[in-house]
């Protein structure tokens, strides 16, 4: 889901954290809501650092696509809550390549920048995001206290699942009111803004697995994003 603000910025745009909040509590077209944002990380191990396409993630990520670690788990309720407990997953090639396929990764900290972080979890092989690329590190995403307040932040991407019977059109027309009730609250950064969603298929291609983006978007998955 992304905001489009027609006064400040003509070309689609990503939530800010309170956005993100109000749409997944006022909808009710949708199962869930999940947000991301990628970027990279300096991951070392055996004496040598490399950095590394990352994603961070809100903990029902994973959940709402269905995903399912090889190892471990994934993020618990709570992980992406300031003060919680620094905990990351592997993609599969990295645990592979970086970790030799160690079969206790799971459970063992590693470096990750100046920190020191607890492996969780490895996803499964083959399993690709093309919204982030490939990344080899997934964590948490834990706004800090100014992106968690600031609603003229504008700096995330958020997928969500339509409910079973609900269509597009019906959902687009919710998200509408709800950012028309946001504008009316927030008129100095989202006046004129509404709320667009796009099949997921439609914007995340690449390198994803086809069978897996078939299956999604015979399930009802969208982008959404503020226009």
């Amino acid at each position: 889901m992304r905001n489009t603000k027609p006064k400040l910025s003509p070309a689609p745009f990503g939530p800010s954290y309170p956005d993100f909040q109000d749409w997944r509590g006022a909808s009710r077209s949708f199962e869930g809501f999940a947000a991301y944002v990628g970027g990279g990380v300096s991951l070392s191990e055996k004496q040598q650092t490399e950095r590394v396409p990352a994603a961070w993630v809100t903990v029902d990520f994973f959940p709402l696509l269905g995903v399912k670690p090889a190892m471990g788990r994934v993020f618990a309720a709570g992980e992406d809550q300031p003060g919680a407990p620094k905990v990351m997953l592997l993609s599969h090639a990295t645990w592979q390549r970086s970790f030799d396929g160690d079969p206790s990764i799971v459970g063992r900290s590693v470096t990750v920048g100046d920190s020191r972080i607890t492996v969780v979890g490895v996803l499964p092989a083959g399993f690709h995001f093309a919204s982030v690329g490939d990344a080899d590190a997934w964590l948490p995403l834990v706004p800090n206290k100014d992106q968690r307040a600031r609603r003229f932040q504008h700096w995330m991407a958020v997928i969500a699942r339509l409910r079973p019977g609900e269509s597009p059109e019906q959902a687009s027309a919710e998200l509408r009111l709800i950012a028309e009730r946001i504008a009316r609250e927030d008129p100095a950064y989202h006046a004129g803004a509404s709320l667009r969603i796009k099949p997921l298929r439609d914007v995340s291609l690449g390198t994803c697995d086809r069978r897996f983006w078939r299956c999604s978007a015979r399930s009802g998955w969208c982008c959404c994003w503020l226009a």
